[in-house]
């Protein structure tokens, strides 16, 4: 719209940054709170039952949670190896709902041994760890996704293959003298703006520049659909 020409696509990135925030606030505070207390004050388990339905029930609803985020992200993957496209997917949304319900897994495996252990030893200190290696858990995939949302939220680029292929389109057509710079910068998780500066043919008209920027975009547009702005300028640049 008028307010926001670009889309509004890094908003998406504000709110899982705000979703970190409070991952590493409330969850790491609180688990490492809770764990400190029950080791400095430890009390016998009450309602043990009650503990592992909960934990139960909310071990199946994570574990459902997650098998769909992963289908989902396992589309995004296509070809590429898991933890590659971790590092280089724009749709950090999906990765957010990805590593927070693995952590809660993990989180709920240590909640169940911390109950556990606590009730066959009598050590209710094992509880208290429990609680502590959460909060740990917690904080490390809070930095983790705060880092990520971080670099989209500044500018991040395309990932190589990509700059790759746009220079290839760029560079198969013969009225192209040279290439100057190409700049990406990831606006959403499916809206890529590029801006790329060429040096034509001295002896194209005004309409045939025309008609070769068009192409050019389009070319760009085919080859990566995520593309949705393309800014072409004509520069005196270095051949290639």
């Amino acid at each position: 719209d008028r307010k926001h020409p670009f889309g509004y696509g890094k908003e998406q990135y504000f709110w899982s940054l705000m979703v970190a925030v409070m991952i590493f606030v409330v969850g790491t505070a609180v688990s490492f709170y809770e764990g400190i207390e029950k080791l400095l004050h430890p009390h016998p388990l009450e309602g043990v039952a009650w503990v592992y339905l909960v934990l139960a029930i909310a071990f199946v609803v994570e574990g459902s949670s997650l098998v769909v985020a992963f289908r989902e992200f396992r589309k995004e993957m296509g070809a590429c190896g898991f933890w590659y496209a971790v590092r280089t997917t724009g749709n950090v949304s999906l990765l957010v709902v990805l590593f927070e319900d693995s952590a809660a897994l993990v989180g709920l495996t240590l909640a169940f041994m911390g109950v556990f252990l606590s009730q066959a030893t009598g050590n209710n200190s094992f509880d208290g760890m429990a609680s502590l290696a959460i909060g740990i858990l917690l904080a490390v995939m809070a930095f983790f996704l705060a880092a990520k949302t971080r670099d989209l939220l500044i500018g991040a680029a395309a990932q190589e293959e990509k700059l790759v292929r746009m220079k290839e389109i760029l560079k198969r057509n013969g009225h192209v003298d040279g290439m100057g710079d190409v700049l990406t910068m990831q606006m959403g998780p499916d809206n890529l703006l590029v801006a790329v500066d060429l040096d034509f043919d001295d002896d194209l008209s005004v309409g045939e520049l025309e008609s070769l920027v068009a192409r050019l975009e389009k070319g760009i547009r085919d080859a990566l659909p995520e593309v949705k702005q393309v800014f072409i300028e004509a520069h005196k640049v270095r051949r290639t």
